[in-house]
């Protein structure tokens, strides 16, 4: 029976069409665009694939499971989530292959059988006070929007790259996010603390995007660690190291821990209260969370903010 097996799985083998894996990628990424997929959920898939792509050239059908966890496992800069949605992705791309006969119809892919990474043990990193204040301080004054209200509003990357004025109402002193901006496609408002409006103000503009020469999130993500990296130090070595959705989680923990209240700051952060227990909540003391919210603009920040609008930063 086993030699059965093997014969007939040749023989189905055989039968396949035959592709590489990045044209399997162009060709599921063109699938994706057809069936009018998001543009966020697109340039995802685009960007993970692509970058698998660098790494698995071969027929898709010889790509086994031991090379793939070999590659996700030497992400070593990479946290646990990171490396499942990259396998998530490579798990989505097999299955779009089996489907178009690329791989065998009547058996699971590879990639099922690829390590999944557990994230109960994997631990979320916010900044502290001090490093906030050296990010104020120090960034180029075009980051200061995304910067303030990641860090005071708690908005995700993706939202702040598509966040437009009008959404930023600062009479009512809340950020509506607009299920097109949201991540979870439901709209909610995000508080205009008086520390967010104090760093945010200078910006104002009647219409338009907040960031208006940032593409997506993935440009705004690049660009700010960049601006981060270039922070050094007297002795020319890195400040700050980035922290993964590092102002988000910073602003669930410190908020949390200033208003006592994990249903409300579930509600303005767009999670509920078991993720952000589960995911997000670091435990910080009251008094940090002061500190955090009292980071107001000096009057020499504001004259350079001011001075770099002139100039149209």
């Amino acid at each position: 029976m086993e030699a059965v097996r093997l014969f007939l799985s040749e023989a189905a083998r055989e039968k396949l069409a035959v592709i590489s894996f990045p044209d399997l990628v162009e060709l599921f990424l063109v699938h994706i665009r057809e069936k009018k997929k998001s543009r966020r959920y697109v340039l995802d898939m685009q960007a993970r694939l692509h970058f698998a792509a660098k790494t698995f050239t071969a027929n898709i059908a010889d790509i086994k499971t031991a090379e793939m966890d070999k590659w996700l496992a030497s992400m070593k800069k990479n946290t646990s989530r990171t490396k499942n949605n990259y396998r998530k992705a490579i798990r989505t791309l097999f299955r779009f292959g089996r489907e178009k006969n690329y791989l065998p119809r009547e058996a699971k892919t590879e990639a099922e059988f690829t390590t999944s990474y557990d994230l109960g043990s994997e631990e979320i990193g916010i900044y502290t006070p001090e490093q906030l204040e050296i990010l104020l301080s120090r960034l180029s004054p075009r980051m200061l929007p995304f910067l303030a209200i990641g860090a005071f509003a708690g908005l995700r990357t993706a939202e702040i790259s598509r966040l437009e004025w009008q959404h930023v109402r600062f009479e009512q002193n809340v950020i509506a996010v607009p299920a097109s901006v949201a991540k979870t496609a439901n709209r909610r408002l995000a508080p205009i603390l008086p520390v967010l409006a104090a760093w945010l103000k200078p910006f104002r503009k009647p219409a338009g995007k907040v960031l208006e020469s940032v593409r997506d999130e993935f440009a705004l993500a690049a660009l700010f660690k960049q601006a981060v990296d270039a922070i050094k130090g007297e002795d020319g070595n890195p400040l700050l190291k980035i922290v993964h959705n590092g102002l988000r989680h910073s602003y669930i923990s410190y908020r949390v821990a200033d208003i006592k209240n994990v249903a409300e700051v579930a509600l303005e952060s767009g999670n509920s209260p078991r993720i952000i227990f589960s995911s997000y909540r670091e435990l910080v003391m009251e008094e940090e969370a002061k500190k955090w919210f009292a980071i107001m603009p000096a009057k020499e920040r504001l004259k350079e903010i001011h001075a770099a609008i002139a100039d149209g930063l």
